[in-house]
């Protein structure tokens, strides 16, 4: 029996992208020309823009997040991590060099920073931002579930590992506090028994902007074990208690990770867009309606979610989950609340249809 290529899996659903010309802002990604994780696929800049332009989908925008990958060989270890910014900071400059449909390619940064330094994170914050004007705020990997350790990171020696209770402690608040004093915004990736410690954190900093990331990491097994009912109920409920604090907005995606357990990955074959509907539809809508339209961003987590889907089908997915929305509500979760939050200018031809 032939095995495929992760690439050749994914071809056996091919489809036409829906909706073609609505605008949409890809609210967070990765590039590596070498995957940091196991299992994950190279995603360098030329698949990335490639991915960008030919998906069929109208991507005006993109954000690179942290991947904790690509930086410096050299120098100071608490400084290597600045190499990331720099190398992003090339791929958006070749993007915009090209033009057309390549450019907004990484339009917006979010590097990471090691908050557990306290008061003396300001330094790197500050050299992330004169590296790039693209820099809007950071990420700092926080999701830890003692069933799912985090895979091993040639890069552990310059951030910490994950432990539970990070973003309690008064290390990392001292941290949290440079990022606020500076505005720059925090990306929080947490599984969702961890959503308490946003809340808190939200309500510790109210002038703090925090993007939950992948719709507060809800998942299946561990200590939910294989009660999916259980489990979706209660993320639901404590996503909803996130989405009251107002300092707090919803990245909707990453549901193609294998901890929520309604993704692709080890199937004979990928889900068609519809049939991925059909298991994500709960998830999506429930954390649009605890945050509304104004307050949620789609996103693709490419290469990761790559595991589970093509970047064509993906989008068709939010594409079809949203039809009952209005075009105001649409153009918020595709394209306006992303470029609000993240500080992009999108381009002319793209007109909000509604405030953000």
């Amino acid at each position: 029996m032939t095995t495929l290529s992760a690439k050749q899996w994914r071809d056996l659903v091919h489809e036409l992208p829906i909706d073609p010309d609505l605008p949409i802002v890809d609210a967070h990604h990765h590039v590596w020309d070498a995957s940091p994780l196991p299992d994950i696929e190279a995603y360098s800049p030329d698949t990335f823009l490639s991915e960008k332009v030919g998906s069929g989908h109208n991507i005006v925008a993109t954000v690179s997040v942290d991947c904790r990958t690509n930086y410096r060989d050299t120098g100071p270890e608490h400084l290597r991590i600045l190499g990331e910014t720099e190398y992003i900071d090339r791929v958006a400059n070749e993007a915009s060099r090209r033009g057309g449909r390549y450019a907004g390619a990484c339009a917006a940064i979010v590097p990471t920073a090691n908050l557990l330094d306290g008061a003396a994170v300001g330094e790197i914050l500050d050299m992330h931002r004169e590296l790039s004007g693209r820099v809007r705020g950071i990420r700092l990997l926080t999701a830890f579930d003692e069933s799912f350790p985090a895979p091993p990171q040639r890069t552990s020696g310059m951030l910490p590992m994950r432990t539970p209770g990070m973003i309690m402690r008064s290390d990392f608040r001292a941290g949290f506090a440079e990022l606020v004093k500076r505005d720059m915004t925090y990306d929080a990736w947490v599984f969702q028994h961890q959503l308490d410690e946003v809340i808190d954190l939200a309500r510790a900093f109210p002038t703090a902007r925090i993007i939950l990331n992948h719709l507060g990491g809800p998942i299946i097994g561990g200590r939910y074990g294989n009660d999916k009912q259980a489990a979706f109920a209660d993320w639901k409920r404590r996503i909803t208690a996130v989405a009251a604090c107002d300092n707090v907005v919803l990245k909707v995606g990453g549901l193609n990770l294998k901890f929520a357990g309604v993704s692709a990955i080890g199937r004979e074959r990928p889900r068609t867009s519809i049939e991925t509907v059909a298991v994500q539809r709960d998830y999506i809508l429930a954390g649009v309606e605890a945050f509304g339209p104004a307050r949620c961003m789609f996103l693709s987590n490419f290469p990761v979610d790559m595991r589970g889907i093509s970047y064509t089908v993906l989008w068709n997915v939010f594409k079809l989950v949203t039809r009952g929305f209005s075009a105001h509500e649409r153009s918020d979760m595709f394209a306006n609340v992303a470029a609000h939050t993240y500080g992009i200018r999108l381009p002319a031809s793209v007109v909000p249809t509604a405030p953000v």
